[in-house]
Order: structure tokens, then sequence, then C-alpha cells
């Protein structure tokens, strides 16, 4: 009962004391600064990236207080201690730039260099808890653990791992090419297999495979890496042709002067077997042209003109399209025209000094020899009148006289 009432008084006597001493008095010079007072600038914090770290004081004392406060990472000083100013119950901001390591760290911020010190140290330091970076590989703005191409090769995360490649590297062999180009990924003298073959270009001494070497195409002008290169559908090896891709066959050369093929006498009439023969010199050509013209199948077909038809069997005959000298072309025969003319003009022309000339030569005879005087012959009308001619006048009629008297 006694020991009842002796705790009864203690607790009475404990709570006047406290009644009696009245609050605790706060410290005049006291600046505070917790884990929950720094932040940063961005929510995600990348390696490599510069951020911003904020840090808020704030003066939990009486008095006026002026002091700094130095950020650190682990315990490497962050650029340089930020002066604050702080009145009573305010805060004060400061902050600095940071570039985010690759590997886990913290940050912490301490106040010091307190005017007037401060009078409680227990709240003047803070450290934040350990930081894990985020990684973006490829610069795209993703981070690593969002994106699902991390090196953005043009390969997936998942693909990379299939085929044995690195995700976080685009050129895995080091050989010049992306992963997602290059052929054999983890061989670096291989990138590229034109034929599909299975060897690598580099290797491999036919690289489309078309049965000429890498080597023979060069030589050729040819592409070693397509099997048709003019693109006519014929391989390079098979056609005749391989830079030309308006054929591929070898074209035979055409000798008048070699003498025409045998033709059967029972096919001969036939415009189809005539039509085969392509190397006919061009002396057998009238025959044959009245050959098909004569025949009764070609003539039950509606015929164009006669000149134009005549060009038409040519060009069957020979196998060739005349072109210009076409029967049925008027310029043909304009130039025909032309040049008969032009032969008929020289002829005359030639015709017309050639007598030009004659005269010219005449005249001069006549210059250098001029005639003699020529003998008057009078004609005797009647013997009976005759006239005295002159001595130098031969008399014809007398002498023919003479003469038959003398027989």
């Amino acid at each position: 009962m006694l020991t009842f009432w002796k705790s009864k008084l203690f607790i009475l006597l404990s709570t006047l004391g406290l009644f009696l001493a009245g609050p605790v008095l706060a410290v005049d010079y006291d600046l505070s600064i917790s884990q929950s007072n720094i932040e940063f600038s961005k929510s995600e914090l990348v390696a490599g990236e510069t951020v911003r770290i904020y840090a808020q004081v704030k003066n939990v004392g009486t008095q006026d207080i002026t002091g700094y406060v130095t950020f650190y990472r682990n315990s490497e000083v962050i650029g340089s201690s930020q002066p604050i100013s702080v009145r009573p119950g305010k805060t004060d901001d400061v902050f600095v730039d940071f570039t985010v390591p690759s590997e886990v760290f913290n940050i912490g911020a301490r106040v010091q260099g307190t005017e007037p010190t401060d009078q409680n140290n227990s709240n003047d330091e803070t450290q934040t808890a350990l930081i894990t970076p985020d990684i973006d590989t490829d610069g795209d703005g993703t981070v690593d653990r969002l994106d699902n191409d991390d090196d953005n090769d043009g390969l997936t995360d998942i693909e990379e791992q299939t085929k044995g490649t690195d995700p976080l590297r685009k050129d895995t062999d080091g050989d010049g090419k992306n992963d997602s180009a290059d052929q054999f990924p983890l061989n670096s003298s291989e990138w590229q297999d034109t034929d599909g073959d299975g060897q690598g270009n580099n290797a491999d001494n036919d690289d489309d495979n078309d049965g000429w070497s890498d080597q023979q195409e060069q030589s050729r002008g040819t592409d070693p890496l397509r099997k048709d290169t003019d693109g006519d559908g014929v391989n390079d090896p098979q056609d005749y042709y391989p830079l030309d891709g308006s054929k591929s066959v070898k074209e035979e050369e055409r000798n008048i002067f070699q003498p025409p093929p045998e033709i059967d006498d029972e096919t001969s009439g036939s415009q189809e077997n005539v039509a085969t023969q392509p190397n006919q010199p061009v002396q057998e050509l009238p025959d044959q042209i009245e050959t098909v013209l004569n025949n009764n199948e070609a003539a039950e077909v509606s015929q164009p003109a006669p000149v134009a038809r005549v060009g038409e069997k040519v060009e069957k005959i020979t196998g060739q399209n005349q072109g210009f000298f076409r029967l049925d072309n008027f310029l043909l025969w304009l130039l025909i025209a032309v040049i008969l003319v032009g032969l008929a003009t020289v002829w005359l022309y030639l015709k017309i000094k050639k007598n030009s000339d004659s005269g010219s030569n005449v005249s001069r005879q006549a210059k250098f020899n001029p005639p003699t005087k020529p003998v008057r012959v009078i004609k005797e009308e009647q013997p009976q009148s005759r006239i005295n001619m002159s001595p130098n006048v031969v008399d014809l009629k007398e002498i023919m006289k003479q003469k038959q008297e003398k027989e």
C-alpha cells in the first residue's frame, strides 16, 4: 500500500517539474539539411549526360546566418562550394552541374563555413542512397532497359543473342559493316556472300557463280557480282554480247561473193523456203522476186502497191530490212533522178565543149593557111556567041571535046 502511494507521488512531482521548467529554448544559429532536400533536374540519370543537383538548406535557429554548401560524389568534391544566406525559419537553394557516371554512385551535401558558427552540427550533412545510372548505348534517347535494340544496328537484342553478336556493339567483328548488313558478323575478314554459296566474296573466286571467275569478268568488263551483266536474261558466259542488252547470239557475217546454197526444185517456188535463204547473192534476186510474185498462194493475200510489194519480197529473200534502199522509198527514186540529171548535164556540157573546140581549130587553120585563088569556070551558053575568056580560065567543056576527038 505504501509502495503504491510512493509511485503516485513520483509521477505527480515529475509532472509539476516539467510544468515549472517551461518550453526548451531553441539555439540562435542552426542550419539544417536532410536527404529529402537533395534533388536532380532529371528523373532518369543516364550515364554520360549532364544534370543539375539541387540542395535546400533551412535556418532552424533564431538568428540570420550565412555559410556554404559543398557537394560530393562519394568523397570527390563536385564543382565549387555554393554560398547561402538564410533568415530564421526560411530556406535557401543552391545547385551545381554534374556528369552522370556509368557506375553506381551517391551524392552528399555538407553545410560548412557558417557565420556565426553553427551551434548544432548534427544536421549539417546528408547523402543520397546509392544510385544506379541508366545506359543509352546508341544515344537515341531511350535507355537500354527500355530499348529493344540497344546498339541501333537493325537487329533486336533478342536477334543478337540468337546470332551470338554483341547487342551493345553495332559491328561485333569490327570489319566496318554493321551486324545487320554483315553476312559474316563474327568473321572480320568476310561480310558478303553474293551467290549465297556459303563462301564469302573475299575467299570466293566466282562471286556471282556464273561460271566465269572474278578475274575473267574483270578482263571482259563484266560485273563479277551479277550473273547477267547486261540484263538480257542470258548469263554472261552464254551471252556472246554480255555488255549489249539488245542481243546475245552471235551474228553471222553475210558474204555476197559466196555461192548460193542449192535449193530443191520442189520447194524453190515456196515463199517460206525462199525467205529462209538470207545469204543468197544479189544477182539471184530478180529471178526469185518474179517467182514469189507469180506464186498463187501469195497472190491470194491482198497486196500493197507493186513497188512496195517488190520491196517486201526483197526483204523476205535477203532476210534484211532494206531501210533507205526500199523500192517504195520516194527519196531513193528522187536521188536516182538527181544522179541521172547530173550525168546528163555533164555529158551535154562535154559535148558542147568538144564542138566549141573543133570550131576553134577550124578558125585557127583558116588563119594560118589562107585559101588559094579559085579557078573560075564559065559555062558556055552557045557556041556561036563564045565569050572571049581570059587565058587563065580553063574551059572544061573544050577539054572534054578535044579528048573525044582524039579517041
